[in-house]
């Protein structure tokens, strides 16, 4: 899109000067020589922002020539009729190295005053395609432009980012040729062809002036912008964009026409785009309290629709809590009361999954009944009783690990598996949790944590399944069990509360997974174990549950708090943000 630069008018040139030499950067610039005007061909100007005024005379005329470098460190090279270079510092001029074995005119020259290029131009007769280098003193040969002759065209940049466009000679009328250090490459041809055009910036920045045409060119496409208000056809002299800007703006165009007038561009700096950090804060929060209180309940659901069936409360409770975002209320009775059952799902297609309903070995069920968020129906039972284990899963597609039952060898490694009519049964559990652990995924990918090996003590194991074996996977920070979890993805779980290994107690502290390795979480807002919990990675819940040696209806929320200050400066790596954005983009993301 067009930089939108407008001109306005400047200090006239003391002298009419055409076909002259240019150099300088914003308002602190030079105009050298002219052609056929006498004493102009010889004397230069400085413009200091404000008016020109004389500084001198040069050694030899130069005519038809280019020169570069800003308004205290500048060159003139060659021109009609002329070999020599010459050096202006400040406050007096001097010869430098002469150009090519003769005179040649018409080429272009960029860079600095001790590190310039000089390409094309005509000599001995001919239009050139060659290009020379210069170190402050001497000139050497660098080689040849593939695209052809040219002269009295535009030329800006420096001893490695230089661009050529326009131009006589065999070169097209539009062509642009850059060089990069080494060579000269094809260029993006320009939209205003011709001869005498001049420019200024470099081969991802640069402005072209041609008659009273100008165009902008970022790199990739030149586009128009405002035009000039006095035509220039006579190789005017323009300015670079003032020094240490990294933008185009205040530079000058003057010369190249019958009046002495002198153009300003005014170029507003672009808007930065600014870094915005995204700072993503986990946080418990109070949800409102559930209807039942009770422990040892089954629990499913999302933040926004959670079910909390069964549990304990001094009885086998068949109570069921529904929440609905804002209120938890009494759901459908349950067919039995159960303590201790495992459920997986969503409000509107929750299943629960075995329990105890008393204390002898027949109390033990193995009943499945599903929800459809009114009622509870008997489904498909499992092979095996059990409670206190683990299950996760989709309606379709639902998972049951481990647990116990009641008698001799209480603790049990059966895992099953749901297809939405029945169940069948999958590799077993590896001896080092077998109850009182949590259970991620469904039959082809599942992932089971922490819990009770046998009667004694809380791993810090977890498995991962592949629907065929078991395998290790990344130990947890700290064993826990009877602890709260989220359902959802494998690379993003987390589980909450419980009883820690470390502590040998209740705890309220939380740990998180990303599919490699566990890592520690916020704290919770209280100490409690055998609660319900569901969710998904930044979006968890826990209800009820065994809080300070009694029965619980309090219920949290984990969530995440997004903000998004604007980053002036911004490092991307800094730890203090979640995410860094330039603009759109995100350029860090620890999330």
């Amino acid at each position: 899109m067009p930089l939108g630069g407008t001109w306005s008018s400047g200090g006239d040139l003391l002298a009419r000067r055409e076909y002259l030499s240019a150099a300088g950067y914003g308002q602190a610039g030079l105009a050298m020589g002219s052609y056929n005007l006498n004493p102009q061909r010889q004397t230069a100007e400085e413009y200091n922002g404000v008016a020109w005024s004389s500084i001198g005379t040069m050694g030899a005329r130069h005519e038809m020539t280019s020169g570069c470098g800003s308004s205290t460190a500048a060159i003139v090279s060659s021109g009609l009729g002329v070999q020599t270079t010459e050096h202006w510092n400040g406050v007096a001029w001097s010869y430098g190295g002469d150009l090519g074995s003769a005179a040649q005119y018409g080429h272009g020259v960029g860079g600095s005053e001790t590190a310039a290029i000089a390409t094309g131009g005509y000599y001995g007769g001919q239009v050139k395609n060659w290009y020379w280098k210069y170190d402050g003193s001497t000139w050497t040969y660098g080689g040849t432009m593939p695209g052809g002759t040219r002269y009295v065209h535009a030329a800006t940049g420096g001893m490695d980012d230089q661009i050529v466009c326009n131009g006589a000679g065999t070169c097209g009328a539009n062509d642009t040729e850059v060089y990069d250090g080494v060579s000269f490459a094809a260029g993006v041809d320009t939209t205003v062809g011709g001869n005498y055009t001049q420019m200024s910036g470099d081969p991802v920045l640069a402005l072209l002036v041609y008659s009273n045409y100008v165009n902008s060119f970022d790199g990739v496409t030149w586009v128009a912008e405002n035009g000039l208000s006095v035509i220039r056809t006579k190789q005017p002299g323009i300015t670079d964009t003032a020094a240490g800007l990294d933008y185009m703006q205040d530079m000058m165009v003057y010369g190249g026409t019958t009046v002495t007038t002198n153009e300003i561009w005014d170029n507003a700096p672009p808007t930065p785009v600014p870094y915005y950090g995204e700072l993503i804060t986990h946080v418990w929060s109070a949800m409102p309290n559930t209807v039942n209180y009770k422990r040892e309940a089954g629990g499913c659901g999302t933040t926004a629709a959670a079910l909390v069936f069964g549990g304990y409360s001094g009885n086998y409770n068949y109570k069921t809590d529904e929440y609905n975002g804002t209120a938890w209320e009494n759901g459908g009775t349950m067919l039995d009361g159960r303590t201790n059952p495992r459920g997986f799902g969503t409000q509107t297609a929750g299943f629960v999954c075995g329990g105890k309903f008393g204390n002898s070995t027949t109390n033990v069920t193995y009943e499945v009944d599903e929800y459809d968020g009114t009622s509870w129906a008997a489904v498909d039972a499992l092979t095996q009783r059990t409670y206190n284990g683990a299950a996760s899963g989709t309606p379709m597609a639902g998972f049951v690990c481990g647990g116990m039952k009641t008698g001799s060898a209480p603790y049990l490694d059966t895992v099953e598996s749901y297809d939405g009519t029945s169940w069948s049964t999958e590799a077993v559990l590896p001896g080092d949790t077998n109850h009182a652990h949590s259970c991620h995924g469904n039959a082809t990918a599942a992932l089971v944590v922490g819990g009770q090996p046998g009667a004694g003590g809380y791993t810090d194991a977890t498995f991962t399944y592949n629907g065929t074996a078991w395998a290790a996977s990344d130990d947890l920070v700290t064993g826990i069990a009877g602890h709260g979890a989220t359902a959802g993805s494998l690379d993003d779980i987390r589980i909450f509360g419980g009883y820690n290994y470390d502590l040998d107690g209740i705890t309220d502290s939380g740990q998180q997974y990303d599919g490699v390795a566990w890592a520690t979480d916020i704290d919770s807002l209280d100490i409690r174990t055998s609660m319900a919990s569901g969710g998904s990675g930044d979006s968890a819940w826990k209800a009820t549950g065994w809080l300070n040696s009694s029965y619980s209806t309090l219920a949290q929320e984990y969530s995440f708090v997004s903000s998004f200050p604007v980053i002036a400066g911004a490092a991307i790596g800094s730890t203090a943000l979640s995410k860094l954005y330039l603009g759109d983009t995100v350029v860090y993301d620890i999330t």
